[in-house]
């Protein structure tokens, strides 16, 4: 389980180029998934709302927006916004080095 401050260790330097998220959700809301670096926001994240037919958001960037160093931590956090209860999630988080 990863959360703001805890995730992925990165062994060499690179970027985050792509999130990618499926799950299910009922209720009324929607939920965010963000990537964090080192316990800090990135800016990048999916938003999956319940109304929509589908349960996925995929977002895709270009290299050097978020980069990283060797040895930062790498994350990913869910905020509820709403209602919502969600389970099965399925969640990549896409670098390139």
């Amino acid at each position: 389980v990863t959360s703001q401050n805890n995730g992925y260790v990165m062994m060499r330097v690179g970027s985050i180029t792509g999130i990618s998220t499926s799950m299910e959700i009922s209720g009324t809301g929607k939920v965010i998934i963000s990537v964090y670096k080192n316990g800090q926001d990135t800016g990048f994240s999916n938003v999956i709302d319940q109304a929509d037919a589908k349960k996925i958001d995929y977002d895709l960037q270009s290299e050097d927006i978020v980069t990283y160093n060797a040895g930062d931590i790498i994350s990913v956090y869910i905020e509820i916004i709403g209602d919502v209860q969600w389970n099965d999630v399925i969640n990549m988080v896409e670098t390139t080095s």
